[in-house]
C-alpha cells in the first residue's frame, strides 16, 4: 500500500513538473509572437530613413554571393566595400526576395547632393512594398535579439524585469523605429543576442561537470557564439568587440571549474583556439572582398570607418567636443531622450541601482555562490560592445543604440528592486 501510494505521488509529481515544463514553452512562445506582432505591425509606420534607400540599393550583393559570383566586380571597384560590412545586404536582400523583389527590382541608391525631389525621380526612393520587405528581412532578427533579452532577464532576475522589458521593448518609439529600418541595427541586434545566448549556454555547461566530461558541449557553444560575433562584425564594426566577452566568458567560466590549473590552461588555449577561428571565419567568409587579404581588409576597414567618422564629423555641427560636453550629452541621449522611463535622474538612479545589483551578483557568481549565468552573459556582450558608443564624436541617436539597450536592462533591474523592497516595506508596517 505503501509502494502505492508513492509510485502514485511520483507520477504526480512528474506530471506536474512536465506541466510547468510545458507551461513555460507556451509563455516563451505567446511572448515571442507578441514582439512579432508589434514589430511586423510597425514596419509600415516608420519613416523612411534616407540611409535605407543605400542599403536596400547596395542588397544586390545577396543575389552575387547566392549565385557565386564572386568576382564580380562590385566587391572589389564600389566607393563604400570598406565602409559598410555586408550582413545587412544580406538579411535585407533575403527579406525582399522572399517578397517577390529581385536585384532587377531595386531602386538606385539615394544621393545626397540633390534634393528629394530629384531622389524620387531618379528612382533613389524604394517602393512602398519593396521597402516593407526589405525591413522585414531586417525586423525577424530584431524580434529574436528582444526575445532573447527577455528570456535572459527571465532566467537571471524573474517575471517583474523580463515582462518589464516586454512593455518597453513594444512601446519604445527608439527602439521600433531602429530595429524596424533597413539597415544593420536589427541585424545587429540579432547576432549580437544569438552569440549572447549561446554564452549563456556556455557558462551554464561549465557549471554542469569537470572540463573532460563538458568539453565536447563548450566547444558547440562556442562554435555558435564564434559564428553570430563573426556575423555581428561583418554586421556593423563595433560588434566586433563582442569577441573580447567570448573570450572572458571562457576565462571566467573555467575559472569556477574544479580542475586543476594546468588542465584549465590547456583546455583554455583549445576553446580559445577555436572560437577565434570560427569567429575570424566566420566574419571573413560572407564577404568576398576580404577573401585576396584579409588582414589588409581588415586593416582598411578600420582605416575606412575612421575616415567616415571624420568626414560626419567635419559635415555636421552635431559634434562632442570636450569631455564636460560628452559627459553632459552622453546621459542625456541614453536616460533621458530614447529610454522609455520617466526624466533623466530617476532613470538614472533605477540604472545605477540595478548595476549595483548586477556587479554584486557577478561577484558572487565568481566565487560560486549563484549561478546567474544569465546576466553574466549579457555582461560580457552587452556591456563590452556598448562602450565604443559612449566615446562616439557624433551626436546623433542612431550611435547611442547600443547603450540604450543594452542599459535598459539594469534600470528594470534597478525598478524590480525598489517595488520589492517597498511592498516587503509595506507588508511590514501593516
Amino acid at each position: 500500500m505503501f509502494s502505492k501510494t508513492k509510485n502514485n505521488f511520483q507520477k504526480s509529481l512528474f506530471f506536474v513538473q512536465n506541466w510547468k515544463k510545458s507551461l513555460g514553452k507556451v509563455e516563451l512562445f505567446a511572448v515571442f509572437l507578441i514582439f512579432l506582432a508589434v514589430y511586423f505591425s510597425g514596419i509600415s509606420r516608420t519613416q523612411l530613413e534616407k540611409d535605407e534607400s543605400q542599403w536596400i540599393a547596395y542588397s544586390d550583393r545577396f543575389e552575387l554571393f547566392m549565385h557565386g559570383d564572386f568576382n564580380n566586380n562590385k566587391w572589389f571597384a564600389e566607393w563604400n566595400k570598406y565602409v559598410n560590412p555586408v550582413m545587412s545586404y544580406y538579411v535585407i536582400g533575403l527579406g525582399r526576395s522572399i517578397g517577390g523583389f529581385d536585384a532587377s527590382k531595386l531602386n538606385t541608391p539615394y544621393d545626397y547632393t540633390i534634393t528629394m525631389k530629384e531622389n524620387i525621380a531618379r528612382n533613389a526612393i524604394p517602393s512602398p512594398a519593396l521597402l516593407w520587405w526589405s525591413r522585414a528581412g531586417v525586423t525577424i532578427w530584431s524580434v529574436i535579439g528582444v526575445f532573447i533579452v527577455f528570456f535572459l532577464l527571465l532566467k537571471s532576475y524573474g517575471r517583474i524585469s523580463a515582462y518589464s522589458w516586454l512593455v518597453i521593448a513594444s512601446l519604445n518609439k527608439y527602439f521600433l523605429t531602429s530595429l524596424s529600418q533597413a539597415m544593420n541595427e536589427g541585424a545587429l541586434i540579432g547576432f549580437l543576442m544569438i552569440g549572447t545566448l549561446a554564452v549563456y549556454f556556455f557558462l551554464k555547461t561549465c557549471s554542469e561537470g569537470d572540463i573532460q566530461k563538458q568539453w565536447k558541449k563548450m566547444i558547440f557553444w562556442l562554435v555558435i557564439a564564434g559564428i553570430a560575433v563573426g556575423f555581428a562584425a561583418q554586421t556593423k564594426t563595433n560588434g566586433a568587440a563582442a569577441f573580447i566577452g567570448i573570450i572572458l566568458s571562457i576565462a571566467f567560466g573555467l575559472i569556477r571549474m574544479r580542475d586543476y590549473w594546468r588542465v584549465k590552461l590547456f583546455y583554455a588555449a583549445i576553446l580559445i583556439t577555436v572560437v577565434s577561428s570560427v569567429t575570424f571565419l566566420a566574419f571573413i567568409l560572407p564577404n568576398p572582398t576580404a577573401w585576396n587579404n584579409p588582414t589588409q581588409y581588415m586593416t582598411r576597414v578600420i582605416d575606412a570607418r575612421m575616415t567616415i567618422i571624420q568626414n560626419q564629423s567635419d559635415d555636421t555641427t552635431d559634434v562632442i567636443t570636450s569631455w564636460s560636453e560628452r559627459l553632459q550629452v552622453v546621459p542625456e541621449r541614453i536616460f533621458g531622450n530614447y529610454m522609455a522611463f520617466p526624466p533623466i535622474i530617476p532613470t538614472f538612479l533605477f540604472f545605477l541601482m540595478g548595476a549595483v545589483i548586477v556587479a554584486v551578483n557577478a561577484y558572487q557568481w565568481l566565487l560560486g555562490q549563484n549561478n546567474n549565468h544569465a546576466i553574466v552573459a549579457l555582461i560580457f556582450i552587452g556591456l563590452i560592445v556598448s562602450i565604443p558608443s559612449l566615446f562616439t564624436p557624433l551626436d546623433w541617436g542612431r550611435y547611442f543604440f547600443l547603450p540604450v539597450f543594452f542599459f535598459t536592462p539594469p534600470v528594470l533591474i534597478g525598478m524590480q528592486f525598489f517595488i520589492i523592497f517597498f511592498a516587503k516595506q509595506a507588508k511590514t508596517i501593516r
